[in-house]
């Protein structure tokens, strides 16, 4: 019954999120509107001929892995770099380059992966809550998941484990990544330890796009049978399918325990003013 709600649930926020979008279309002006057609277009074709030349895009991919891995420790430290550079809003690209780190180095990557996230995300951190305030402030009017979170985190009465919980629950749940990183600056209860700490612990979730990478490059050689390769697919897309599922329920019970605490709060403040 509660996996039924929470289908239920999925299913009316993709409903509004897609209403909201056509709101925000709208309220386009005419160029802008004229620009997001031709950006989504350009997309559409760039995914035609993905589906027509995957072959030969797996191959150079796998070939470019191949130099990749060839460069030895200067390969390692510029996929390093690259990482640590994302970690910044409003740079994109982690996803792209956690799916790179495991098709060129498998999963032996993680460590990799996992000291450049760190690394690049606790910068991002200590820059947006010292320097970039309002910047910070910002990430968090454009990204309004991580609200849900907010007023748990900026509880004065709150543990730091409670805390720490909280923010690893935020760290598993499917946000930018780099706006997140600039966004969590802006929370003044929210600590560099329990940032970084939360980091580390859930790191083991970059598995996933590790694992995806792999499975890339397993596609990508030559003789594997017809059904190897298609269960080859299955498990690469049912391994950051079901986590998004699972990161995603637990997000919408948190948004429902954070909403239903803050209205009890104020139900309360309300009974003690009359």
């Amino acid at each position: 019954m509660d996996l039924r709600r929470e289908f239920e649930a999925a299913a009316e926020f993709g409903r509004a999120t897609l209403l909201k979008t056509r709101d925000r279309y709208r309220e386009l002006s005419l160029v802008k509107q004229i620009a997001v057609v031709v950006f989504a277009l350009i997309w559409l074709i760039a995914g035609i001929f993905a589906v027509i030349y995957h072959k030969r895009i797996l191959e150079k991919a796998v070939d470019m892995a191949d130099v990749w891995v060839g460069w030895g420790i200067k390969g390692q430290a510029i996929l390093f770099a690259l990482v640590f550079v994302v970690g910044f809003p409003p740079v994109i690209g982690y996803s792209f380059l956690s799916v790179l780190c495991g098709m060129v180095y498998g999963f032996h990557g993680w460590p990799l992966l996992t000291s450049a996230t760190l690394a690049g995300s606790s910068a991002s951190f200590l820059v947006c809550k010292n320097w970039l305030r309002e910047y910070s402030e910002w990430c968090i009017r454009h990204e309004p998941k991580i609200g849900v979170f907010v007023s748990a985190l900026n509880d004065e009465e709150a543990t730091y484990w409670q805390n720490f919980g909280v923010m690893c629950l935020v760290r598993l749940c499917p946000l930018p990544y780099s706006l997140s990183n600039g966004a969590l600056a802006a929370i003044p209860t929210l600590g560099f330890s329990t940032f970084a700490g939360a980091t580390f612990v859930t790191s083991p979730k970059l598995l996933v796009p590790l694992y995806v990478g792999y499975q890339l490059r397993k596609l990508a050689q030559d003789g594997e049978a017809t059904e190897t390769k298609l269960v080859d697919i299955l498990n690469m897309v049912i391994a950051p399918v079901a986590f998004v599922i699972v990161t995603y329920v637990i997000y919408k019970r948190m948004s429902r325990k954070f909403e239903t605490q803050q209205n009890s709060l104020v139900l309360e403040l309300d009974s003690e003013n009359a």
